[in-house]
């Protein structure tokens, strides 16, 4: 398994992290009938692609917290990410948006019409929220704290790889979010 040095990891995620909040605030300015356009009655709207980040960020926000809180503060220079983890991680990086991935019914969108401003409003809470607990995590060991999977208690994650799947998750669906506005471009031409 990959061994990731801890600064340079959570300097890479929190860049990244900080990057992800003007690029929503960007899409959070756009009229509510391009925020809910869907390119297929089976394919989601941004609206929808940001609200399924807040259903998984309603879990993992929280709980990171949680577990950073209680654990005693332990810099550590390397953390060596587990098996389950990295698969995850790795799934969710949006270089890999290209492989689909089945999304768990659980994190589907509720309903095909969004409250666009209410779910832009919740999900900049979460990723600012994101790049606190990075600044955190800076005081503690990635790979003794375990976080537990928004699927329940039989996975868990040491810190270092939920903090990277929770940061490529949000990637991942921004980009696809402007791949749906690029469709919408492509249909009104």
């Amino acid at each position: 398994m990959p061994r990731f040095q801890t600064q340079p990891l959570l300097d890479e995620l929190t860049a990244a992290a900080e990057a992800h909040v003007p690029n929503v605030e960007a899409l959070q300015a756009l009229p509510d009938d391009v925020l809910q356009w869907k390119p297929s009655p089976d394919r989601w709207s941004v609206a929808e692609c940001i609200e399924h980040l807040n259903i998984a960020n309603r879990h993992y926000v929280p709980e990171i917290a949680r577990r950073i809180a209680a654990a005693p503060a332990a810099e550590v220079d390397s953390y060596k990410t587990a098996f389950v983890g990295n698969y995850f991680a790795t799934a969710m990086h949006p270089d890999r948006i290209s492989k689909r991935v089945k999304t768990p019914k659980m994190f589907n969108p509720a309903s095909s019409t969004v409250d666009a401003e209410a779910a832009f409003e919740t999900h900049l809470d979460h990723s600012r929220q994101i790049v606190d607990l990075l600044a955190q995590a800076r005081q503690h060991d990635l790979g003794r704290i375990r976080i537990t999977s928004a699927l329940g208690n039989i996975l868990r994650f040491r810190l270092g790889d939920a903090l990277r799947l929770v940061v490529y998750h949000n990637q991942r669906h921004l980009l696809q979010a402007r791949n749906v506005l690029a469709e919408r471009e492509k249909v009104a031409a």
